[in-house]
């Protein structure tokens, strides 16, 4: 799978999880249409696809000694990042950010396995 294909997908695969997530947590606010929502999907996946990677590898230990606690603390940062950069993404106070976080990732895993898995 090329790598455009692949960051296309996740492109997709986070779109609907943050529609998902806008539209069942109170207080993460998201555009609900596709146009609006296609700029913060793309800064998302940026995010996860660059800096992500970076900071896993610097936090390697931490997540292993953590048993993976400390990988959710990384998308909540990830999600944070977002919010700090993206006028269009509003995340009001810290458990609008946690359980967005949490049904982010359980989306993304979900999507990733059915879409993404190695055959």
């Amino acid at each position: 799978m090329t790598l455009i294909w692949r960051l296309s997908i996740l492109f997709l695969i986070n779109g609907l999880s943050l529609y998902i997530a806008g539209k069942s947590v109170p207080g993460f606010i998201v555009p609900l249409t596709i146009a609006e929502l296609a700029a913060p999907a793309l800064l998302f996946t940026l995010l996860n696809s660059v800096i992500k990677p970076i900071l896993r590898l610097v936090l390697a230990p931490v997540i292993w000694i953590t048993l993976g606690l400390a990988g959710l603390l990384l998308n909540a940062l990830m999600l944070f990042i977002l919010d700090k950069l993206s006028e269009k993404v509003i995340i009001s106070g810290a458990v609008p950010l946690i359980v967005g976080t949490l049904i982010i990732t359980i989306v993304n895993a979900i999507c990733q396995r059915l879409l993404l898995h190695k055959s």
